[in-house]
């Protein structure tokens, strides 16, 4: 474990900062501990960058907002943000055991794909209710419980803010999955899964249709469809 660096606050509020989990884009996560009950926790910050103003930092705080107001299982839990100093900070549920792409390293049992994959669609359909599009779905974005259960995070970090169709976030649930499936890395339209893989073909195809009118029309429609797979005693 890293210490904080010479630049990284050593407590932001009711918080006292351990340790540097990784820093990109302008942001860095931290390991901390909560004062009242040392419970371990990761903090998500944003320094003000010298002539910024100061909407991108209100922006990346109200996301965490309405992000923390979903109290759902399969979507991370974030206990609190606001400003402090020249930065803005998102605390958030700390997972040790890393994200869906650590735990990527070949394919996975099909049975563990469609179960992950369910979970998935789950915190998916609850975003989308809110009328919340992530637009930047990637193993990255599914933190680990130590049980094994999923949990979406990352929102901050989505790819296209601009998207208002839920259908974006299915095409890019099949990519993860193809590749949980596999191991392999969508880079050109997918071939056929093989025959041991043949029960998730048709999962695959409506997931990473084209035409986004061709999709499931939801991720509920997704939750329904793996069920059903699964309910044939897939092993």
């Amino acid at each position: 474990q890293s210490q904080p660096s010479v630049s990284a606050p050593m407590r932001i509020k009711n918080y006292s900062v351990t340790g540097k989990l990784r820093a990109a884009s302008g942001q860095a996560m931290y390991l901390a501990e909560r004062d009242v009950d040392g419970k371990k926790v990761a903090i998500k910050i944003r320094h003000s960058r010298p002539g910024e103003h100061q909407p991108p930092l209100q922006r990346f705080v109200q996301e965490a907002a309405a992000v923390g107001r979903l109290q759902h299982r399969n979507i991370a839990a974030i206990f609190d943000h606001g400003f402090a100093e020249d930065l803005a900070y998102i605390v958030m549920e700390y997972f040790p055991a890393g994200s869906l792409r650590d735990a990527l390293s070949g394919a996975l049992p099909p049975r563990q794909a469609l179960s992950l994959l369910a979970q998935a669609a789950t915190a998916l359909a609850e975003v989308h209710r809110q009328g919340i599009v992530h637009g930047g779905l990637k193993p990255e974005n599914f933190m680990v419980r130590e049980a094994g259960e999923l949990a979406l995070a990352g929102f901050e970090d989505a790819g296209d803010e601009t998207s208002d169709d839920p259908r974006s976030d299915l095409y890019a649930l099949g990519v993860i999955f193809f590749e949980m499936l596999t191991g392999q890395i969508i880079k050109a339209p997918p071939a056929r899964l093989p025959a041991a893989l043949a029960h998730c073909q048709e999962l695959v195809d409506a997931l990473l249709a084209k035409d986004p009118a061709r999709r499931y029309a939801s991720a509920d429609a997704v939750l329904e469809a793996v069920n059903a797979v699964i309910a044939r005693k897939v092993r």
